[in-house]
């Protein structure tokens, strides 16, 4: 079986999605490429991680802009499925 080789193949992480979707941030590494940028951390220790999670406790906008970057995702993942599908 193939896998289609594109970006939006990589991780994608469904609990942070569920979190995102239910307006919880959430702090994740680069590997969860459509999460905000300022969700995102390195996660070789605590300090980095605590300092995102007490930023985004703070942040009232953090919720919306998880929600609009899944949003974007799911749009992005869903046109480009349908164009591979196409081609075939």
């Amino acid at each position: 079986m193939r896998t289609p080789a594109h970006p939006l193949a990589r991780t994608f992480n469904n609990v942070t999605a569920e979190g995102a979707a239910a307006d919880v941030p959430s702090v994740v590494s680069d590997a969860i490429g459509w999460a905000p940028r300022n969700w995102r951390t390195h996660v070789d220790g605590a300090m980095p991680i605590a300092a995102v999670g007490a930023a985004l406790i703070r942040d009232r906008s953090a919720a919306e802009d998880g929600w609009r970057a899944l949003d974007a995702h799911h749009n992005a993942a869903a046109k480009w499925w349908s164009d591979w599908l196409q081609e075939r």
